[in-house]
């Protein structure tokens, strides 16, 4: 074996430990941090919270039809999306989606 191949072979070496070193001090790390969110964490808490998590359910998935004459509160989970323009539509039902298609594009082309 000459020189240069056991100056390799031992750079290697010496990489794979301070490979395996770090790797051994971030799992430590990690294992304190889940251990801290573990212990901060509260099973009471979600029971308190229940009506706090209902209203901010109702709140992010409701919305009002964007037909001006209707605005009607609707799921949007069951309303007919679609993009005009730039704008988020949601919309009850065709009949409305065909009147506020119509009336969004009429405001847009009047303001420029």
């Amino acid at each position: 074996m000459s020189n240069n191949d056991m100056i390799n072979n031992t750079s290697y070496v010496v990489m794979k430990i301070e490979n395996e070193n770090l790797v051994s001090t971030y799992n430590n790390k990690m294992t304190n941090c889940t251990e801290e969110i573990r212990n901060t964490y509260f099973p009471e808490y979600r029971l308190h919270m229940t009506d706090i998590f209902d209203e901010l359910l109702y709140v992010t998935n409701t919305t009002c039809c964007d037909n001006e004459n209707c605005e009607r509160e609707i799921d949007k989970n069951n309303a007919i999306y679609q993009k005009i323009s730039w704008l988020d539509c949601h919309f009850c039902s065709e009949p409305c989606q065909n009147y506020g298609n119509w009336s969004i594009r009429y405001d847009i082309r009047k303001k420029k």
